[in-house]
């Protein structure tokens, strides 16, 4: 089973409203979705859209925490984004060296890089559950997803 490896303190702590992230795999929450954004990819703002609008409708459990690692070279336009979310429950992260990427199962991934691990960080589930209906079944499933 792999384990995802979160380096902290390597990446940067963008923002958070509603839940503290500061300790994101060490939380018993039984899942953690980490997405991995790109901040040049408008697709990809509709990515946190899409998880925004699961939280709204409480499709969320309350064990199930929500992250973003993100790269790029538009932060000022990321960080504009942000600041218009109302309410922000999910925690965000700039990846700095690029180390989250290259120690973590989802390098070889196209697009939107999502992982789902459990309380033990082991890695359930590769794959964003908006661009793969076997993903998503799978979330509903497991209760990820309601």
């Amino acid at each position: 089973m792999l384990i995802i490896l979160l380096i902290i303190n390597e990446l940067y702590f963008l923002s958070c409203t509603k839940k503290q992230y500061s300790n994101f795999l060490q939380s018993k929450s039984k899942f953690k979705v980490v997405n991995y954004i790109s901040v040049d990819c408008s697709a990809c703002f509709n990515v946190i859209k899409v998880w925004y609008t699961l939280f709204e409708k409480n499709k969320l459990p309350d064990n199930v925490n929500v992250c973003f690692i993100t790269y790029g070279e538009q932060k000022d336009v990321f960080s504009y984004y942000l600041d218009k979310l109302d309410d922000n429950p999910f925690g965000f992260y700039e990846e700095i060296n690029q180390e989250f990427i290259s120690l973590n199962p989802i390098k070889d991934l196209k697009f939107y890089k999502t992982v789902l691990i459990n309380e033990k960080n082991e890695v359930l589930l590769i794959g964003n559950p908006f661009d793969n209906k076997a993903v998503m079944d799978k979330y509903i499933k497991m209760g990820v997803i309601q």
